[in-house]
């Protein structure tokens, strides 16, 4: 549906003022007609005659009548002893609609912002959502509708389709998104990673912040561990694996698998009870915890990464390079 369409639409939609023309225009049909005996009929049927060739008779009955008034005013002003009282009719009737036609633009303009599809349905930013639609980018592609969501949270995406389909921001949007909103996380300090790659932070209270290695291991009947150590009091640590695919928000989707400091487990946001809470000072790998996942044979072939989820708290995370705390 083009920008066009929409605001037509709207447009109808928002003119109920338009029972207020009509109103205006029946006191000046009965006026006229007191003045020429005419029937109210017969003066809406020389409406839509006039207006026939012009086609002007596709409007509405209101404005069809507006227009006929006006195009004969000298004719109708002869027929009154006080011609500016007429005059004023006309002249407030055009002022009026004017009025109308203001108020209805600043109603599209407030229906646009509402209904914004690409903030209120696929999670953009205000400010993006803002530029596409100055850009005319009123409504999303199909594949803008499918791929713009799955980008932004953190999914893999590979589509084909045609020329003109929207590809470009489908992808471009998301990516901007997500540079956007890490530049500024980094630069309002909510989350840091060390230069060394092995302390992590997080000072946001209200999200959580994830991050994951830089390499990964693969391959059944082998044992692979690491350790992480909560430093700061405050907040909550989560540690787990994860696949490249999955969200950097360990444990919500069914590509990682995460145990946190409230003592519960988690693949697929399903939160179960194990064992127990762990805080400050704590090292999570140094006690068998025993059995907490099965791993679904569509990842056993994949590569798993150390992954660590963050909110409002620090953690050292040991690969190897220096002692292990407890015995592998």
């Amino acid at each position: 549906m083009s920008k066009s369409d929409v605001e037509e639409r709207s447009r109808i939609d928002i003119m109920d003022d338009e029972k207020i023309i009509q109103e205006r225009v029946s006191n000046l049909i009965d006026i006229y007609a007191g003045m020429t005996n005419q029937s109210i009929e017969s003066i809406v049927a020389e409406a839509q005659r006039d207006n026939l060739d012009t086609g002007a008779f596709k409007k509405r009955p209101a404005q069809i009548i507006i227009e006929h008034f006006r195009t004969k005013r000298v004719e109708y002003l002869k027929l009154m002893n006080d011609s500016s009282y007429l005059l004023s009719i006309f002249d407030n009737g055009r002022e009026h609609a004017t009025e109308i036609a203001d108020k209805t633009s600043n109603e599209i303009e407030k229906k646009r912002r509402r209904m914004n599809v690409f903030e209120t349905e696929l999670g953009v930013l205000t400010e993006i959502a803002k530029a596409v639609d100055e850009m005319g980018w009123l409504l999303p592609t199909d594949v803008q509708s499918e791929a713009i969501p799955m980008i932004l949270d953190g999914g893999d995406v590979l589509m084909a389709v045609e020329t003109g389909s929207g590809k470009t921001g489908a992808f471009c949007l998301p990516i901007l998104q997500i540079v956007h909103e890490t530049l500024r996380d980094i630069q309002e300090g909510n989350k840091a990673i060390d230069t060394d790659g092995l302390t992590c932070q997080s000072q946001d209270q209200r999200i959580w912040n994830g991050a994951r290695s830089t390499k990964g291991v693969k391959g059944k009947d082998k044992l692979y561990y690491f350790e992480i150590t909560q430093t700061d009091p405050n907040g909550i640590a989560r540690v787990g694996w994860s696949v490249p695919t999955a969200t950097l928000d360990l444990g919500t989707d069914n590509q990682g698998f995460v145990y946190g400091g409230t003592g519960k487990k988690s693949f697929a946001k399903q939160f179960d009870d194990y064992d127990e809470t762990f805080g400050v000072n704590d090292t999570i790998g140094s006690k068998d915890l025993g059995h907490a996942f099965d791993i679904p044979r569509p990842l056993q072939e994949h590569t798993f990464f150390a992954h660590v989820c963050l909110k409002s708290t620090d953690v050292r995370v040991n690969l190897g390079a220096e002692p292990f705390k407890g015995t592998p």
